[in-house]
């Protein structure tokens, strides 16, 4: 199968401004502080080094989402090399309101970027998310046994971590101060879209704690009907169907 491993910090469809100015070396010395009661910077508080590459790439794609309109959630899929070098192999951002798609979450595209894998190279990696990932994100997690998930913060929205922890997973929450404030900013200012991508429906105080009553029936969906060949509509034709199709993958093994 093709390696679909990219450099580490190759941010490929990244502006080279945005890229540049996400490196740790920007970040002081907490030492060196004058205040020492001053909030922290970024990629500082519980960051490794083996997470940096992962993380800054997450923030970068959160930055990029949150240019096109969307909301500013990025992750990073990295697979750990034996010499300790960490490869980006997917990466994206959230891209719900760009695509208009119910399930693109920030996590699914860094996934989807990475391609079809063998399911060994999943258990050697980290998956970076800015923001703690919800239930869908979660599962596709446990599907393919990714064993590590850095997250930015899970202050402006918590998912299922300890889900992911009670299946065995290692959970680590940086709480970024950066990430934080892009995502209460975004909510603030675009509350229904960000309760659409959580699945709640927003209220006059807050979100939803129970499943609302729906109390007009909404307008039907229409969705075009499949028209079936006419020799599989009646049960002979299925069944001559289904042995056609088993003879002809048959031939193909």
């Amino acid at each position: 199968m093709p390696s679909r491993v990219q450099e580490p910090a190759a941010y490929a469809d990244l502006p080279d401004a945005l890229a540049a100015k996400l490196t740790l070396a920007d970040a002081p010395d907490p030492a060196a502080r004058a205040d020492a009661d001053a909030p922290p910077p970024p990629f500082e508080s519980r960051l490794e080094e083996r997470d940096a590459v992962g993380f800054e790439t997450a923030v970068a794609y959160a930055l990029k989402g949150l240019g096109e309109g969307g909301i500013p959630i990025g992750s990073a899929l990295v697979h750990h090399q034996a010499n300790g070098e960490a490869w980006v192999v997917g990466a994206g951002h959230n891209e719900r309101v760009q695509r208009g798609s119910c399930v693109m979450h920030a996590e699914i595209v860094a996934l989807e970027a990475a391609g079809r894998l063998p399911p060994h190279r999943y258990r050697n990696m980290t998956i970076y998310t800015t923001l703690s990932p919800c239930s869908m994100c979660c599962g596709a997690i446990l599907l393919y046994k990714i064993p590590r998930v850095v997250i930015g913060e899970n202050t402006t929205f918590k998912g299922d971590e300890e889900l992911l922890r009670s299946r065995g997973v290692e959970v680590v929450v940086l709480d970024d101060i950066a990430c934080k404030e892009a995502m209460s900013k975004y909510i603030e200012a675009n509350r229904e879209e960000w309760y659409e991508d959580i699945g709640k429906v927003p209220v006059d105080d807050g979100e939803e704690s129970e499943p609302v009553q729906v109390v007009a029936e909404p307008e039907p969906i229409k969705v075009p009907v499949l028209e079936l060949p006419q020799e599989v509509e009646s049960t002979k034709g299925v069944s001559q169907f289904f042995e056609d199709f088993e003879e002809m993958l048959t031939d193909r093994l």
